[in-house]
């Protein structure tokens, strides 16, 4: 027979093929074996952890690498199960937590990403912290199998299942609030809109068995406000905002106000100054940074984003033409006015299409100013004496008493 090159490179491959099933099966059989000594086989570790060569401090004597609790980031990692176990939060409360006191996640860290509810809620899922390596077999009868590890977990396993239930029970509410049409909306009209006037963050949803709350948080948080701890029944609050956009007043002489204000060329003028200053002062940021690097990645970075963010907001505020300003207000004057007889769902999509937030004072107990988003600013700006609010930065300031009657 003659052999032919056509021939040599078919029984090559045949022979490639069935080295490389070989070599794979083998490798496997070496990942398996390692996950049943307890051994972590990933190229990094999970936050919480940091990972060990053999041979340095903490690892001296050992003959694998080792899973070992990171000094900084095993206390957060436990506070973050410790605070979704409460019930107060939500996923994207933790990556809020974790952004704010500077983490980073493990993967891509050289982009510096920020932690979203979904890597938080990975990491609620990792069995690893309470001490159990997962090894993926597609021939078990759940797919994967568990071995018990050799590092130390960082999470009790009573709070690890806690954490497992709370989700559990969220996810059946939402579920049966899908079905018949109830949502936290009944309950919550103003949650992720509702500040504390002192501090300017978010209150919390904080409920109970047979109580709804909006608390501040700041302490837990690892922040500082004078009002951490407090808290006000949400249906005290939730009227306070009814009540609010009840007392809103577009007089019948709006279309002429429109017309008069967008004829103000001086107002338009302020905020075209104000972009161009912004515009002029991110291009000779941008020189800094790429000629003489005067600035690091993430300073030119966080200051580049502010400045974005101003420029959306200011752009917004650009008054449109008298037509589109007139569609806009009927629009928005019509959702006030049937938000008093509106569902408990209905009124809470109206709150937050008009507002980005309001904003609460625990010293008086009062909801105290607000502010609107972006594009209806100039709307709001309008007619701000006439319903008595007072301009403060994007704020607006409520007169006492007339909102919280």
């Amino acid at each position: 027979m003659e052999i032919t090159d056509d021939l040599i490179c078919t029984i090559m491959a045949a022979i490639s093929e069935d080295y490389l099933k070989n070599l794979a099966d083998e490798v496997a059989k070496g990942k398996r074996q390692s996950c049943r000594e307890g051994i972590f086989i990933g190229s990094t570790a999970p936050f919480g952890y940091k990972l060990l060569k053999p041979g340095f401090p903490g690892n001296e004597d050992g003959k694998h690498r080792k899973l070992i609790p990171d000094a900084k980031e095993a206390p957060a990692l436990i506070k973050c199960f410790e605070m979704y176990a409460s019930g107060g939060y939500s996923f994207q409360d933790l990556a809020d937590y974790l952004n704010e006191a500077g983490f980073v996640p493990r993967r891509n860290k050289k982009w510096k990403n920020a932690f979203t509810k979904e890597t938080i809620r990975t990491m609620m899922d990792n069995p690893i912290y309470v001490g159990i390596l997962i090894y993926r077999n597609d021939n078990s009868e759940k797919g994967y199998e568990e071995f018990l590890a050799d590092h130390d977990p960082l999470i009790d396993p009573v709070l690890f299942r806690d954490v497992a239930e709370i989700r559990k029970s969220r996810t059946v509410s939402h579920d049966h609030n899908k079905a018949d049409g109830v949502s936290l909306k009944s309950n919550y009209l103003v949650q992720n809109l509702i500040c504390c006037s002192a501090c300017g963050r978010r209150l919390r949803v904080h409920s109970g068995k047979k109580t709804f709350r909006y608390k501040d948080y700041s302490e837990e948080r690892g922040l500082v406000c004078e009002f951490s701890g407090e808290y006000v029944d949400a249906q005290i609050l939730d009227s306070f905002a009814r009540n609010f956009i009840g007392t809103i007043v577009f007089p019948r002489s709006w279309i002429e106000a429109i017309e008069n204000k967008t004829e103000g060329q001086d107002f338009i003028s302020e905020i075209q100054t104000k972009i161009k200053t912004i515009q002029e002062r991110m291009k000779r940021r941008t020189n800094a940074y790429t000629v003489s690097g005067a600035y690091s990645f993430e300073e030119f970075q966080k200051e580049h984003n502010a400045d974005m963010a101003e420029l959306e907001e200011l752009k917004a505020k650009l008054p449109k033409s008298s037509d589109v300003l007139k569609t806009q207000i009927t629009i928005t004057t019509s959702l006030i006015d049937l938000f008093k007889n509106a569902t408990a769902g209905e009124q809470y999509d109206i709150v937050h299409y008009l507002f980005r937030n309001l904003y609460f004072d625990f010293q008086k107990f009062r909801l105290s100013a607000f502010e609107p988003h972006p594009e209806f600013d100039f709307l709001f700006s309008t007619f701000a004496e006439k319903n008595g609010w007072t301009k403060d930065g994007s704020r607006y300031l409520l007169p006492e008493g007339r909102e919280n009657e």
